[in-house]
């Protein structure tokens, strides 16, 4: 039987349950309140001109500094990994 852990993932990008949940839900705000940016965009195109590539550059910004995501080891690894896998599913 695998058990399931809630730290499993949080801990291997150092980071506590708390922590990785106040991320997270900061994520989710800002993707909700990015939607109603975008769709307005859509009807509208001259409201939230840039509105989707600065949320984009901001996240990308927070997760690099979240955690251990700073660590260029720990990110040349996952680098490295998800290179791995790729190669596996083709």
């Amino acid at each position: 039987m695998v058990r399931y852990s809630f730290f499993k993932h949080p801990n291997s990008v150092c980071m506590s349950y708390f922590q990785h949940m106040k991320l997270s839900l900061g994520f989710s705000k800002t993707f909700l309140v990015g939607s109603f940016q975008a769709f307005s965009h859509a009807l509208f195109p001259n409201t939230y001109i840039t509105s989707t590539s600065d949320i984009q550059k901001r996240i990308g910004e927070e997760l690099q500094q979240a955690g251990c995501r700073n660590n260029k080891t720990f990110i040349d690894s996952k680098v490295s990994s998800n290179m791995s896998k790729s190669k596996e599913i083709k």
